[in-house]
């Protein structure tokens, strides 16, 4: 039919139809596939719980421990929280001592007062004149002392370590 917008050769196909040439033909669907509503790209996608390999809609192997994603690209299933993926399966996710689930549950983060190392919580060592700071995971200085080199340091202390540089480290 003709377009309304402006095409090279001034007319367009109908839905279920792409052009070739100088014709209209219709487009072949997969099993388990359904027309677009995107204009470009493959002029098909998979229903759920397939997806595209190919020029066809294969069944997702969801894993033990996983789930269905409604993407219609990449392995189409993710873990449940407390998994996470490993090739074709989901692993559980090894909790350190001191340590919770994040909010997606993906991943682990540790307690206020510890901090992560490798794949413990190390309780954070808090020096003379610190406090454990806003994260919980680390530690910040009290005025008016100052942070160097892993300890805090009073401001007529810190003239003779820093060398005439004006800022904390």
């Amino acid at each position: 039919y003709l377009a309304d917008h402006s095409t090279s050769d001034g007319w367009t196909c109908e839905r279920g139809f792409e052009k070739k040439g100088m014709e209209c033909v219709s487009i072949a669907l997969p099993a388990n596939g359904f027309l677009s509503e995107f204009g470009y790209g493959r002029p098909w996608e998979c229903h759920r719980g397939f997806r595209a390999e190919g020029n066809n809609c294969v069944t997702v192997k969801v894993p033990e421990h996983g789930y269905l994603e409604s993407a219609t690209v990449g392995k189409g299933w993710n873990c449940s929280p407390g998994f996470r993926p490993n090739g074709n399966s989901c692993d559980r996710i090894a909790l350190p001592k001191n340590a919770y689930l994040d909010r997606n549950g993906s991943d682990w983060r540790c307690d206020r007062g510890f901090a992560r190392s490798a794949n413990q919580c190390d309780p954070v060592k808090i020096p003379e004149h610190a406090l454990l700071d806003y994260s919980g995971n680390g530690w910040e200085w009290e005025r008016p002392y100052y942070r160097r080199e892993g300890r805090c340091l009073p401001p007529d202390q810190l003239d003779k370590t820093r060398n005439g540089i004006g800022r904390s480290t």
